[in-house]
């Protein structure tokens, strides 16, 4: 009969945690093959920005990130999830904080282009940005540089914003750092709206 072998303390730590890493691949894996039905309500697409921003704001502020947000005036009305688009948020928030584990700015523009016919919600870090070979497969499953990552979150979100008639793509920004850009439509009695700008920082 095999000797019994007792676990030191390090040894049952990272034990705990492969598990936790198979457990989020798994909630991940059943996220992606799972194809919720979209809730759509008429909703400011505020309103669940600020609860991802109220959600990751301590977390920022641990890692000395600075959040930026730059904003219409105005209500930005979608007839969509506001749940998942929640969801979106909060992952693309986590994701830009994690690119400056020694601090930065985190930059969120809200805005209506002038078409007025969709809204547009940047999401700017001043991270390293996206290596080339993974900027070319960002939104593909299990394409992530992060060593504990699952590479599920992008494709998630990717396949949300589809769902709702949107668009989501990154890039490299200019300046540096990654640039991820939402556009979604305005709700159908919505298109009209007045412009304008405010700025604000948490």
């Amino acid at each position: 009969m095999p000797e019994k072998k007792d676990f030191d303390e390090n040894e049952l730590n990272l034990i705990l945690e492969e598990i936790g890493r198979m457990e989020a691949t798994i909630e991940g894996l059943l996220d992606f093959s799972r194809e919720r039905p979209l809730r759509r309500t008429c909703h400011d697409l505020k309103g669940p920005i600020r609860r991802a921003l109220n959600l990751i704001e301590g977390r920022a502020r641990q890692q000395k990130v600075v959040l930026r947000i730059i904003e219409v005036e105005e209500s930005l009305f979608v007839n969509g999830d506001a749940e998942q688009l929640h969801q979106v948020f909060v992952n693309l928030l986590i994701n830009a904080i994690e690119a400056m584990p020694d601090g930065g700015c985190l930059a969120i523009t809200l805005s209506l282009p002038e078409s007025r016919s969709h809204v547009q919600i940047q999401i700017h870090d001043t991270g390293n940005g996206i290596p080339e070979e993974i900027l070319l497969r960002i939104f593909e499953p299990f394409a992530t540089t992060k060593e504990r990552g699952t590479g599920l979150g992008l494709a998630v979100s990717r396949r949300i914003i589809d769902q709702h008639g949107g668009s989501l793509f990154a890039q490299n920004a200019a300046e540096g750092g990654a640039l991820f850009t939402i556009e979604l439509p305005v709700a159908a009695d919505q298109v009209s709206v007045h412009a304008g700008e405010l700025v604000a920082t948490i």
